[in-house]
């Protein structure tokens, strides 16, 4: 029992890189190393290299960048395994200044991957297959467990239910089967990015507002704007309404005192 404790409390980053790592790890070992790991090392490594020289001109103490190699990893598993190399770098490079450069009252206000691959994709028309997720069930358990330690849960439902719901109604409206609209649901994206802590509402009933915006907003670019990732525009359009949700749930908790 000792040891599984010891295992709960590991430091969640380091759950976020062995969940993201296993996952890439399985899909080379199906598909070949060869493009996907080189793209995943300069990912991962423009990103650690970078957040470490910030860090080290802000506090001038050296530390090892655990949230830069989850923000590499999730960078290099999205972008095609084809991209460009140099893009991959720009886009780790992207993420990581974003974080340190646009923040509100200390936070950085957008997921640092999701900046870094809006600017890939939408400037330098990469696009982004998500290609480290093709194991769903392997999604799913490793999002529950990054879930549970999160204490997300009610955020995996405020977004799965509404765009289940939307897609469904979608679906029979235009005599479409309703189970394969449900299953356009990215659970990679929910369960590895949309529940990060740093970008989510602080307030429980504020994040499941958050969790309903997001799914909309995917739901609607995926129809108006089919040429993009729905899931990326959707949550960077989404995390640039987080102050103002923390704002309004902070005076309303005021004003229920």
């Amino acid at each position: 029992m000792t040891f599984f404790r010891v295992i709960w409390k590991l430091n969640l980053k380091l759950y976020m890189i062995i969940f993201l790592s296993l996952l890439a790890l399985g899909k080379m070992i199906q598909s070949g190393f060869l493009p996907a790991l080189p793209h995943l090392l300069v990912a991962v490594g423009v990103s650690a290299l970078l957040d470490a020289v910030i860090h080290y001109r802000k506090k001038r103490k050296l530390s090892f960048p655990l949230s830069a190699v989850v923000t590499g990893l999730l960078v290099g598993s999205i972008l095609t395994p084809d991209e460009r190399l140099w893009v991959v770098a720009l886009a780790a490079a992207v993420a990581i200044s974003s974080k340190h450069i646009i923040r509100i009252k200390g936070r950085h206000i957008f997921n640092p991957a999701v900046s870094g691959l809006l600017v890939a994709s939408l400037f330098f028309s990469a696009p982004l297959v998500w290609w480290s997720s093709g194991n769903t069930w392997a999604v799913l358990i490793f999002g529950l467990i990054i879930a549970a330690r999160f204490k997300r849960f009610h955020l995996l439902l405020a977004y799965a239910i509404p765009f289940a719901l939307l897609m469904s109604w979608y679906a029979l409206k235009n005599n479409y089967p309703v189970w394969p609209h449900i299953m356009f649901l990215n659970f990679y994206f929910l369960v590895f990015m949309v529940v990060e802590p740093k970008t989510s509402p602080l307030r429980i009933k504020v994040r499941t507002i958050y969790g309903v915006i997001t799914a909309g907003l995917t739901f609607l670019f995926f129809h108006i704007l089919p040429e993009y990732d729905a899931s990326i525009l959707s949550l960077a359009a989404a995390n640039l309404a987080v102050p103002t949700l923390n704002y309004r749930g902070k005076r309303r908790a005021i004003r229920q005192q």
